[in-house]
């Protein structure tokens, strides 16, 4: 539209969901007002947005870098540093005071086009990266951002991606004819392997990455690539692959060998279960975890809801995933853990989830720590907090006083129990946080670390997980009133159909640990809260305050929540949870999020039948 209030307008159309907002300024160093509904938040380490101007001499100004801060409604946008906050998505003000930029911040009512980019962390200079993620020209009053931008005559911009498409296919190239068809999927045609992807070139430093994933938090990747006729960057070196051959001239990936990740391995794609996605990622891009403690995980059925829409059924929980254990075996100054069941997950960033830590206890002493250390999520190796020394991997590794960084290390051997503990950022106390994951009492020469560990006893521990089970709803108690319209696919609730009692059987946690139950999409990997809690039998902590809810009353009292109201990342007025997955994780308190990945262009199921090709469907927003 045009304006005749003396103001520019820049309407930025983001990667997921609308947008629309203004900008303005007097001819001159004014400010600007940016619209940036629908654009998602940074993770932590994935680096920090940054504006610039295309001015009418060519030259390319900075407008500053900013974050978006999700945790409010509507989202904040805010300075890296947090310190200054420009406005909301819907409208925030950038000037040459606000962003400190004085002299440099350019002459915005000159300008001819305007775009973002993704800055790497810690980049302080003024200079665009090559990571363009919305682009467009300044018509009249008002510039329209889009992703694919100026890309069409060679402006600033990512992509166009209204045509995107192609075919995946499951087969094992690299050990030649036959072989288990199940453990490999390419982005080809068979026989003779002919690509089948349709995607644009990408402009700057951008790269596709496709992945699987069975439950839209954790992801195996199938290999970066800029080429989709070509093969992807890692087709002569992943060592997942036979060794007869590199596969397909094509992106794609043979799961035959181990591989060191932090996931099984032959990796089954046959299994029915597992989604396929194909991703934007700026270069260079650091992977976010949720906390690595899963529960229990459902996709609800079609019964769940009758063809009205109201809620018709219970939804049971029959997935219990393997959670950690090791065999601690202690020599003169080290201590050496081998898993036994499911091995230790990455935390996340070290400045936001903090560390492991582990404790050994001799008799009636007081715990004396063996040693700090992280595990890399790419890798699995364990490491210092630093990351500057490996001590082996999740499977197996030693932890000396070099995890102390030098110093005495305690007497191992005379240790009469063992426990790992989730150290906070920064965390300077020489002694053990409340937030005790794994312990054990040593015994005939090695300790049993779980989970359970000393909880029978009153001991050290996180819980006995062995009995947990439970059911939920879909259900929107929180409107139910006279003339109000059937929507229960909007709420999730933890009791049964026909029994009001609460449904989840889960042990007491201690101090320093919350239980928290997400909904996570299956098209798009996003989460959002359902809520944590101490008591599965009560209500959550929020249920009085969950911005989300209706407001005819609390809901139930057990935990769950109603998503009839925005929530922040999400713009929809509702949450319409039948393509959700439900899970419960036990989280580390306090604990911050992670936010999912915005960057999603093509995702399918993968289906149980072998080399049939498989349509992709083209789910990008923007």
């Amino acid at each position: 539209m045009k304006t005749t209030d003396g103001v520019r307008r820049i309407v930025a159309a983001a990667l997921v969901g609308a947008a629309a907002g203004c900008g303005g300024g007097d001819r001159g160093r004014t400010s600007m007002q940016l619209s940036l509904v629908g654009l998602a938040p940074l993770g932590p380490q994935q680096g920090n947005y940054e504006g610039f101007a295309v001015g009418s001499d060519g030259v390319v100004r900075s407008t500053g870098k900013f974050d978006i801060d999700a945790s409010t409604s509507p989202a904040r946008v805010t300075s890296p540093d947090g310190l200054f906050v420009y406005g909301t998505v819907d409208a925030a003000t950038f000037g040459p005071a606000n962003t400190h930029l004085g002299q440099d911040f350019p002459f915005i009512w000159d300008a001819t086009a305007f775009f973002v980019t993704i800055e790497p962390e810690g980049d302080a200079d003024l200079v665009p990266s090559g990571n363009v993620v919305l682009g467009g020209a300044f018509v009249g009053n008002e510039a329209n951002l889009t992703v694919a931008g100026l890309t069409a005559t060679g402006g600033p911009g990512l992509a166009d991606f209204s045509t995107a498409g192609g075919t995946a296919v499951r087969t094992t190239p690299t050990d030649g004819p036959g072989g288990d068809l199940t453990k490999g999927l390419w982005f080809a045609s068979t026989p003779g392997g002919a690509p089948t992807l349709s995607l644009p070139a990408l402009s700057g430093s951008s790269v596709y990455e496709a992945f699987v994933t069975n439950d839209g938090m954790t992801f195996v990747s199938l290999g970066r690539f800029r080429d989709p006729a070509a093969p992807d960057f890692d087709a002569a070196s992943f060592p997942g692959r036979a060794a007869s051959g590199i596969g397909f001239a094509a992106p794609g990936q043979d799961f035959l060998t181990p591989f060191s990740i932090p996931r099984p391995s032959p990796l089954d794609l046959g299994d029915g279960t597992r989604r396929l996605e194909i991703t934007v990622e700026p270069f260079p891009d650091n992977s976010l975890d949720a906390f690595p403690l899963p529960l229990m995980r459902r996709t609800p059925p079609a019964s769940a809801l009758s063809s009205a829409g109201a809620a018709a059924a219970d939804v049971a929980f029959d997935e219990f995933p393997t959670r950690p254990a090791y065999t601690l075996t202690p020599s003169a100054g080290a201590a050496t853990l081998t898993a036994t069941a499911g091995a230790l997950g990455a935390l996340g960033p070290t400045e936001r989830d903090g560390v492991y830590e582990l404790w050994a206890v001799a008799g009636a002493g007081a715990p004396q720590s063996a040693g700090r250390f992280r595990v890399d999520p790419l890798t699995a190796n364990v490491v210092s907090a630093d990351g500057s020394l490996t001590f082996g991997t999740t499977a197996s590794f030693v932890l000396d006083a070099s995890a102390l960084g030098g110093g005495s290390y305690p007497d191992a051997v005379a240790a009469t129990e063992w426990f790992l503990t989730v150290e906070p950022p920064g965390d300077p106390v020489p002694a053990p946080s409340a937030s005790v994951l794994l312990a054990g009492a040593a015994g005939g020469g090695t300790t049993a670390l779980t989970v359970a560990g000393l909880t029978a006893t009153g001991g050290r521990g996180l819980a006995d997980f062995a009995g947990i089970g439970g059911s939920f709803i879909l259900r929107t108690p929180t409107d139910d009133a006279p003339g109000v319209a059937i929507n229960d696919r909007f709420g999730a609730w933890f009791r049964s159909f026909d029994d009001p009692d609460p449904s989840l059987t889960l042990p007491p946690l201690p101090a320093g640990w919350k239980y928290e139950a997400w909904a996570v999409e299956n098209a798009t990997g996003a989460r959002a809260s359902l809520g944590a809690f101490d008591d599965p039998s009560g209500p959550d902590d929020d249920a009085a305050t969950w911005p989300g809810r209706g407001s005819v009353s609390v809901g139930f009292p057990v935990p769950g929540q109603d998503f009839l109201n925005p929530v922040a990342p999400f713009a929809a007025p509702a949450l319409d949870l039948t393509g959700y997955t439900v899970i419960v994780t036990v989280e580390p308190n306090p604990d911050v999020s992670p936010a999912p990945s915005a960057y999603r262009v093509l995702e399918a199921p993968i289906p149980a039948a072998t080399e049939v090709p498989f349509p992709l469907a083209n789910v990008f927003v923007g």
